[in-house]
């Protein structure tokens, strides 16, 4: 997720300069306790539009989250391959408007991970508490240590190292791709 790129395509829909966008949904707490579960999908999106002052279309405040990501092709090729090997879950700090909306947007995701596809505010866990770690391991039915968490956020991957997951430090699929070969899941 770019979120400058996020910022700036919310900053352009609705006038308002970038910094005030930036505190009144980041700096504000408003997008964390979102992440949290605190609040609904349609109140993120309410919550949102009141703290900017705006009439945004549910449409525009999704949309502008989906432009800020790039899908990385290559990864989720490698996933498709160790999903022959392995089960596979997703972890995601992000709220149930998100959540609500992902599958519509990316239905990469539901077909790579089915039903094992967890957010944090679905939770009521988030990324890097080990305990977020240790929640999804359980919902999935595998013992932490039997787990592999690949990340790109340096504090995540000390919170599930924390939790007894192995880990992997994502920098780039080439690197990915090598370290599951290692393991022998691709």
């Amino acid at each position: 997720l770019d979120r400058l790129r996020r910022l700036a395509t919310l900053a352009s829909l609705t006038g308002l300069p970038p910094e005030r966008v930036d505190a009144a949904i980041w700096r504000s707490g408003f997008d964390d306790e979102c992440d949290r579960g605190l609040h609904s999908a349609d109140e993120c999106h309410r919550g949102a539009c009141a703290r900017l002052g705006v009439a945004l279309s549910m449409e525009a405040w999704v949309g502008a989250r989906v432009t800020a990501m790039t899908p990385a092709h290559a990864v989720w090729e490698l996933a498709a391959q160790a999903k022959r090997r392995a089960a596979l879950a997703l972890l995601s700090n992000n709220n149930q408007l998100f959540r609500r909306e992902l599958p519509r947007h990316f239905p990469q995701i539901t077909d790579l991970f089915g039903e094992h596809v967890y957010f944090s505010a679905q939770l009521g866990l988030s990324k890097p508490d080990p305990a977020a770690f240790r929640e999804v391991t359980r919902r999935v039915g595998h013992l932490p240590e039997e787990t592999l968490l690949i990340d790109d956020g340096a504090d995540y991957v000390q919170g599930a190292r924390a939790a007894g997951l192995q880990t992997h430090h994502f920098t780039t699929a080439r690197a990915l791709e090598a370290d599951l070969r290692a393991r022998g899941l691709v």
